[in-house]
């Protein structure tokens, strides 16, 4: 972290092992994923809310790419399908804080996502229907 990064929140500048997505291999900022706008908090996500827990992944699963996963709770409403979901995090989840450029996450660990934050997810996949619902996060939004 940089001396003005305050705990919790991603570094202003890019350490040498988060890339932004445009400099990601086999990423372009003209695909379709890549140029979606970030949802503002007025629209549809997959879940909206604040993380209730964080757990890293185990080194099995590290190893096919799965960094951990975070329980967001929230509330169902006209802009998010879900009141409670466990979103994995992969290394190639999409990072954003509003408001700032998008980042990939190219790092091992959760230390970004912190208990009480307020976030939004948008999944990818599969959205495994049991309760809470589990997906794999094809981006998370941290809240301001």
């Amino acid at each position: 972290m940089g001396p003005k990064d305050e705990p919790g929140e991603l570094p202003t500048h890019l350490p040498p092992d988060i890339k932004p997505i445009a400099d990601r291999p086999n990423s372009s900022p003209t695909s379709s994923q890549d140029s979606e706008q970030v949802p503002s908090p007025g629209e549809r996500v997959d879940v909206r809310g604040t993380i209730a827990k964080t757990s890293e992944a185990s080194a099995q699963s590290k190893d096919r790419g799965i960094i951990g996963s975070v329980l967001i709770e929230g509330s169902v409403g006209e802009d998010a399908k879900f009141d409670k979901a466990v979103a994995t995090i992969t290394s190639k989840t999409r990072l954003i804080r509003e408001g700032v450029q998008t980042f990939a996450v190219e790092f091992a660990t959760l230390e970004p996502f912190k208990t009480g934050q307020k976030v939004q997810a948008r999944f990818t996949g599969p959205v495994r229907e049991s309760y809470p619902v589990q997906a794999t996060a094809l981006e998370i939004v941290i809240l301001k």
